[in-house]
């Protein structure tokens, strides 16, 4: 795992799902939404954060994504932690 993931949050159960997925793209920590784009750390090797459209990806801040092979848009949001948050929010 990368050290700049694992200051995000990024855990081991995070590495077993993006595994699965089996997914080009490298996962980043949306960190903004702004009107159809998401914002992700880490971000580029100038330290800004990459930018990948979310037309139709369910995505909230603080989500773990993957962007897809081409790195234009969100291909998954994890659903590990999302589904315990919302179970113990009774959502």
């Amino acid at each position: 795992m990368e050290n700049a993931l694992l200051e995000l949050g990024w855990d081991e159960s995070y590495q077993r799902e993006y595994e699965a997925l089996g997914a080009a793209g490298e996962p980043g920590r949306v960190c903004r939404l702004d009107r159809g784009w998401s914002s992700l750390l880490p971000g580029t090797a100038d330290g800004a954060p990459r930018r990948l459209r979310n037309i139709g990806a369910d995505v909230a801040v603080g989500d773990f994504v993957v962007p897809s092979a081409d790195g234009e848009k969100v291909l998954h949001r994890s659903e590990e932690h999302t589904s315990e948050l919302q179970s113990h929010l009774n959502l």
